[in-house]
């Protein structure tokens, strides 16, 4: 394998050309503020239904490598603001695709190894970043979740290599046995260059075991190359168009992972670790949106015989739960209607009893409701009333 510095040395001569393809399609790069406070992590990491308090720097540069920002969405980004961990420069990586292979050696001749990143990739210690700090969950949440993308200089040329940056969001407390990590993809492999990517290795790639070609659904080409050449992508020149106002050749898209099973109110340790594998050259980046808690929520389908002219004499929320517990309550959640099928077959959101108006004609209507998690009114259940209306006496309403 030709080394990653010839191969950079040989890629400065595409810079023009690189230049020149910016313009043609590019966005406005995020707003920043390098060298963060904790407080201002904190602030721009903490979401819904979660306290986010303390900080500790375990490893790294706060002044080079973390960023709060702002104007995501302008960038292209699919976050409007958050937190940047980066194993390279802030000021070079949060601005346009200028370049096709940023690095920088944050940490020269300083390497780290954090036991849980270890785990995914032992060789995963270069220009690492390593952040903790405290969450509190709300008093009904049991499922904490973070929203995050992953961008890199190893895109496209080092997929399917040893070069496998990697990213870890390691979380201790109760209700989890040993360490979780929510840096995952849907599919549950850990987040790393290897496992999120265009498809295919690059042109250094060397058909490693950890090469994942399935998850490239998730991933956005910055401006490389796609041509393939021996069942590999060729050389990456950056042509262009960049889509995206980041540095990096290649990142994913939102991600969402969720952890469940935890424990209300409950205390844990949330620390983020992104590092360089195998060398220091090639940057890679996570921008985080923010961490958030929430309920678990279940809504299940029900069915009624009515008789025209009265209510069903049960709540649809019997059929429903909160973290495990039913029948679901309103002093949980709150419960609207969506649609009906019938306008005078409806729902009572008030006592959650099905109503159906005096000369109702008979037959099957559907009302389909929706439960939202009080202590965060964006995590909802949908579910379907099934209703038999009767027009005389023969049936009774349950």
């Amino acid at each position: 394998m030709e080394s990653k510095i010839n191969i950079h040395l040989k890629k400065q001569m595409f810079l023009l050309i690189g230049l020149i393809s910016s313009f043609v399609f590019s966005q406005t790069p995020v707003t920043y503020t390098a060298n963060p406070t904790n407080a201002q992590i904190n602030t721009a990491l903490n979401g819904n239904n979660i306290s986010i308090t303390g900080g500790t720097l375990n490893f790294g540069s706060r002044t080079l490598q973390i960023a709060t920002f702002t104007g995501g969405t302008a960038a292209a980004l699919q976050m409007s603001n958050g937190v940047f961990f980066g194993t390279g420069n802030v000021a070079k990586l949060l601005t346009t695709n200028t370049e096709t292979a940023s690095t920088d050696d944050i940490l020269t001749a300083a390497t780290f190894s954090d036991p849980d990143l270890s785990l995914i990739d032992a060789t995963a210690t270069n220009d690492v970043v390593s952040y903790s700090f405290t969450v509190t969950l709300g008093p009904k949440a049991t499922s904490l979740s973070i929203g995050y993308q992953l961008g890199s200089e190893e895109y496209p040329d080092y997929v399917g290599s040893n070069y496998d940056d990697a990213l870890g969001f390691f979380v201790t407390g109760p209700g989890i046995s040993g360490t979780a990590n929510l840096a995952r993809l849907p599919n549950n492999s850990p987040t790393s260059i290897n496992k999120v990517n265009f498809g295919l290795q690059g042109s250094s790639g060397s058909s490693v075991p950890a090469f994942d070609g399935t998850q490239s659904a998730l991933y956005m080409n910055n401006g490389h190359d796609t041509a393939v050449s021996g069942g590999k992508l060729v050389p990456n020149t950056n042509p262009g168009p960049f889509p995206i106002a980041v540095q990096f050749n290649g990142i994913t898209r939102l991600i969402t992972y969720t952890l469940s099973g935890l424990t209300p109110n409950g205390t844990y340790t949330f620390k983020i670790v992104i590092a360089d594998a195998g060398d220091a050259t090639l940057d890679t980046g996570v921008f985080i949106d923010n961490i958030y808690a929430t309920a678990t929520l279940v809504a299940n389908n029900d069915s009624y015989t009515i008789v025209s002219g009265s209510s069903s004499i049960n709540s649809v929320l019997n059929n429903d739960s909160v973290n495990g517990t039913a029948p679901a309550t309103l002093s949980d959640v709150l419960l609207s209607q969506i649609s009906t099928t019938n306008a005078g077959v409806t729902l009572n959101p008030l006592t959650g009893q099905i109503n159906v108006a005096p000369g109702t004609p008979s037959g099957t209507y559907a009302v389909t409701y929706q439960i939202c998690d009080q202590t965060f009114t964006s995590n909802c259940k949908t579910a379907v009333a099934t209703i038999i209306v009767q027009t005389d006496f023969d049936g009774d309403g349950v």
